[in-house]
């Protein structure tokens, strides 16, 4: 800006410039942070990376923590010392364990994980994250299980990580025709999409034997993404199968397996809905990745004097497991390592 003389007039003239030109500049950084600039192509893919790295820190602390329940917890310090020991999770003090919990917790990546009183356990298992613990594991497990149907079986298919592999191995050998006829019963509605999805891409009419699916009644708990019966009713099992003489087949998960109680969860409704669709089956199968091996929960919904056939992949807790099924010898039960 030029002052063009000395006089009271032009100073007032330079003062009233000046004025106007830093209350425009304000004005336009005052607008400028009302709206931020729409990132570009490198925010975007730093903020995908960050997503990823809080996905995969959620992952290791949840395979850690998996084990320890409301009666084991697991102490912060031990999960920090965990951590930093194995190197995967980038931790230069407890701090920096509580700040990433807290991180965690916030986008909801620990859901089901309970963090009180310097300790921490897995409360329930979701749905959304089981699906991603044990990939392999579990998909060994489904296809070993899925070789134990056979053509117009009535099989029920219980909900959880590991039966959803199986309903897509069931959908892919119905694609190729490996049975002519199939009932199935399941309290899954991911279950039941799946092979409505199937049905409709088959183009199967309402009573096709191909394919018939059940549904059990009740409320879905949204955690496990099955259904239980209604407080204080009974379930509609029993029921369907008595309609349909029996299960051939119950192709069961669980949270946890332990000696000398057997099968467990954390939910009451959801034990009984698991011991009525075992009970009501000719064989009775329980599919359970090496994780679930010496976790004890709350509700017991099978014993191993239930002649259970218990379906594993090899891999980690190889000793747990052998243990295990040597002191079930006699039981009636089984342990069997897929190939």
């Amino acid at each position: 800006m030029r002052c063009h003389g000395y006089t009271e007039a032009d100073t007032n003239r330079l003062a009233n410039e000046l004025s106007s030109a830093l209350f425009g500049w304000l004005s336009r950084d005052i607008e400028r942070l009302r709206r931020p600039p729409e990132p570009d192509a490198n925010d975007l893919a730093l903020l995908g990376r960050a997503d990823e790295l809080l996905q995969a820190t959620a992952q290791r602390v949840r395979a850690v923590v998996l084990p320890h329940r409301k009666s084991n917890p697991m102490q912060l310090g031990m999960l920090f010392d965990r951590l930093v020991s194995t190197g995967q999770v980038p931790l230069s003090s407890p701090k920096d364990l509580h700040d990433i919990l807290f991180r965690l917790r916030e986008r909801k990546l620990l859901s089901g994980v309970t963090i009180a009183g310097g300790r921490i356990y897995v409360e329930e298992e979701h749905l959304s994250w089981r699906l991603q613990e044990s990939l392999a594991a579990k998909q060994a497990i489904a296809e070993f299980a899925t070789n134990f149907i056979n053509d117009g079986n009535v099989v029920f298919v219980d909900g959880g990580s590991t039966a959803l592999h199986v309903c897509k191995n069931i959908c892919r050998n119905l694609q190729f025709h490996a049975w002519e006829s199939l009932t199935i019963v399941t309290n899954s509605p991911p279950v039941a999409a799946e092979f409505a999805l199937l049905a409709n891409e088959l183009g199967l009419d309402d009573y096709d034997t191909r394919l018939q699916v059940f549904s059990v009644g009740g409320r879905m708990r949204m955690n496990a993404a099955t259904v239980v019966a209604l407080d204080g009713a009974e379930s509609t099992i029993p029921a369907l199968a008595e309609h349909l003489g029996g299960f051939d087949i119950a192709l069961c998960g669980t949270n946890g397996i332990h000696w000398p109680g057997g099968c467990t969860t954390t939910s009451a409704a959801q034990a009984q809905g698991k011991r009525l669709a075992l009970e009501n089956s000719r064989r009775r199968v329980i599919m359970a990745d090496a994780s679930k091996y010496d976790v004890k929960q709350e509700m017991i919904f099978a014993g191993f004097d239930m002649g259970l056939e218990i379906i594993t992949a090899p891999g980690g807790n190889r000793g747990i497991v052998e243990d295990l099924s040597s002191k079930i010898e006699g039981t009636g039960s089984t342990i069997t390592l897929t190939p």
